[in-house]
């Protein structure tokens, strides 16, 4: 088939629209619904973001350093794009052309090591978090999300138990499902519940985002936690903490996460806390806070308590000191509620009253 459906998203935003894309000589001529032309992507330039298998669609992207991605469900396209894009497998695009000639000339010296991976990842983190292909992401994610429950559990002294109610995990489900399709991420989402009275979230590498009870107690309404929820789906979107676990990684957890050993004590032991320790900058921050809007108001929900929640959180700065200091936190500001008012939409509910009621008594 040299004609096939795809969505559609150009790297910016996280907006996504269906298309229609046409196998040419040239490459791939990628139209809206309409007929009306979209963007061309160069033959040499269309890559594969992961592997394709049973159940999973075809991920492509334009080049690593753009960002414009496709995401194909008929894999009946493969044997086509595989005929007319050379460079559809090398699904690390560009890395060693970026890093050859560093490497080259820093071998021979244990100065140029320490600044490659002190200096240069860091400044470069977008760049190696969108090299890292999205498989090693997930699996990597999932084993550190593991270390994280454990290092809470361990911090608080109460178990920190993964909340499973039945009927409050069906209403958290309910808005990362409305969330999720918006957002196009390139891993899945797994969101989880943890019985601590700390009103904080935060997500992880991989798609992993994790709530903590206080968060639910303390919002007025489902809104709130899906305006939460659609902030740090956000990050993981932008590979914001992908970025932040290169900017903080040694040199050789580093390597193991490019080659693949997501499961060596050198990747996954003793980094829980200090992700959590971690934070994101203001312009993270702001590009999340933005991303938010977009996936709330695709899925129809108010934006507007998001930016109460926002200003509440204040008056609750205290009770986050003491057993889980360490946990990074998103200070609020009146700027950030100010921009959440001024462009977020008055839309729908997130849940009904009853659903909402059941996520209220997810831990019990």
């Amino acid at each position: 088939m040299s004609e096939f459906v795809a969505s559609y998203n150009d790297g910016r935003t996280a907006a996504t629209r269906p298309v229609r894309v046409r196998i040419d000589a040239l490459g791939l001529d990628i139209r809206d619904e309409a007929g009306a032309p979209v963007a061309r992507w160069p033959a040499e330039e269309v890559h594969l973001v992961d592997r394709p298998g049973a159940g999973r669609p075809i991920r492509l992207m334009r080049d690593f350093e753009g960002g414009e991605r496709l995401l194909v469900t008929d894999h009946r396209a493969l044997a086509h794009l595989q005929e007319n894009c050379p460079k559809l497998g090398r699904m690390l695009p560009g890395l060693s052309r970026h890093w050859r000639p560093i490497l080259m000339w820093g071998a021979a010296a244990a100065v140029a090591v320490v600044l490659i991976f002190k200096v240069v990842i860091p400044a470069t983190a977008d760049f190696v978090a969108r090299a890292i292909p999205a498989e090693t992401e997930e699996a990597f994610g999932a084993a550190l999300a593991e270390q994280v429950v454990d290092f809470l559990a361990a911090r608080s002294g109460s178990g920190a138990a993964v909340c499973t109610g039945a009927a409050g995990t069906a209403g958290l489900a309910e808005i990362v499902r409305r969330l999720e399709g918006p957002a196009a991420s390139h891993v899945p989402i797994t969101v989880r519940v943890l019985d601590l009275p700390v009103v904080n979230a935060f997500a992880l590498p991989g798609g992993q985002i994790l709530v903590f009870r206080g968060l639910i107690d303390f919002a007025h309404g489902p809104e709130e936690v899906a305006g939460v929820l659609a902030h740090e789906m956000a990050h993981v979107v932008r590979r914001h903490p992908v970025q932040i676990w290169v900017k903080v990684a040694g040199a050789g957890a580093l390597i193991g996460l490019l080659v693949g050993d997501v499961t060596g004590g050198a990747v996954i032991a003793g980094v829980a806390e200090i992700m959590l320790r971690a934070s994101y900058s203001q312009e993270l921050e702001r590009q999340a806070d933005a991303i938010a809007l977009d996936l709330l108001a695709a899925a129809e929900i108010d934006a507007g308590p998001l930016a109460d929640f926002f200003d509440r959180l204040p008056g609750i700065a205290e009770e986050l000191e003491g057993i889980l200091s360490a946990l990074s936190t998103h200070p609020p500001s009146p700027q950030r509620s100010a921009m959440i008012r001024a462009n977020g939409q008055r839309l729908g509910q997130a849940l009904s009253p009853e659903q909402w009621r059941a996520l209220g008594r997810i831990c019990d």
